[in-house]
């Protein structure tokens, strides 16, 4: 988080929830805070998607996970809803577009 936002100290997290989860897929939102190297308070909404890659954990016979960081709008209940209506809708296309947009989990 503090190398997306560019602030000197580990950011602040509130407000963190899941908005998707299954068993390849977890997306959680949250609210960040931090300063920058000027001491200007930071803050900003974001969405941290977690994907197991499917096909790479069979082949090499161990879990291997993506990640990602990403801003976004803080979703409320209906929003939540939306989002993951899309995700079951677009089912595999959503699944290798989180796989594209993320990457490795260096350790566990």
């Amino acid at each position: 988080m503090t190398q997306y936002m560019g602030t000197v100290g580990a950011p602040t997290i509130t407000d963190i929830e899941a908005i998707y989860d299954c068993d390849s897929i977890c997306v959680l939102q949250c609210r960040a805070s931090a300063p920058d190297a000027s001491g200007k308070k930071l803050s900003e909404t974001v969405r941290y998607i977690f994907v197991r890659d499917n096909f790479l954990s069979s082949s090499s016979g161990k879990p291997v996970y993506l990640d990602n960081i990403a801003g976004a709008r803080y979703l409320d209940a209906q929003g939540k809803k939306e989002y993951c209506d899309r995700i079951i809708a677009n089912g595999p296309n959503q699944y290798a577009y989180f796989l594209g947009i993320s990457e490795p989990v260096d350790s566990f």
